[in-house]
């Protein structure tokens, strides 16, 4: 986020909530910049939001709509949700989003197979890891497998 453009004082945005160890603490900082209508972004884990939710919602009101957000995160609509409310606060559950790209998978291939392939024992030229590391490192071969991962990667349970 280019902090230029959303200036501390007009948007509220904590990067790294895991800095705070009191939740209450959080939650009067959040609360405050909340009631002032002030934009913004928090950045925290799921769990320790879903905590702060249960435990602090009847002090802090707008703690229902984030809950009901985290109960239904794969929801982001307000025609398949009309329950939850999305005018103020949108959490989105950064989980659900593709993390297998081409270039980490790809990368993970490199590394596994320029470890194994370093390994000392070959066994005369006849171990099997290290034939099929050498073999991931030509670049056909990989990009193929990188192909193939990312693809499978798109699929869901009702392809099985």
């Amino acid at each position: 986020m280019c902090q230029d453009e959303y200036p501390e004082g007009e948007y509220y945005y904590l990067l790294d909530a895991s800095e705070y160890s009191d939740y209450h603490e959080l939650l009067k900082e959040w609360s405050k910049a909340y009631n002032e209508e002030k934009a913004g972004i928090l950045a925290i884990n799921d769990g320790p939001l879903y905590e702060m939710a249960a435990r602090y919602s009847e002090e802090f009101s707008f703690l229902e709509t984030v809950q009901k957000q985290l109960e239904n995160q794969i929801i982001y609509s307000e025609e398949t949700a009309p329950e939850i409310d999305f005018e103020d606060l949108v959490v989105i559950d950064l989980n659900n989003r593709e993390v297998l790209t081409a270039a980490i998978v790809s990368e993970a291939i490199q590394k596994l197979a320029k470890n194994f392939a370093m390994k000392g024992h070959d066994h005369s030229g006849t171990c099997h890891i290290q034939y099929n590391a050498k073999k991931l490192q030509n670049s056909r071969i990989k990009d193929n497998l990188v192909d193939y991962l990312c693809e499978l990667g798109n699929y869901d349970e009702r392809y099985y």
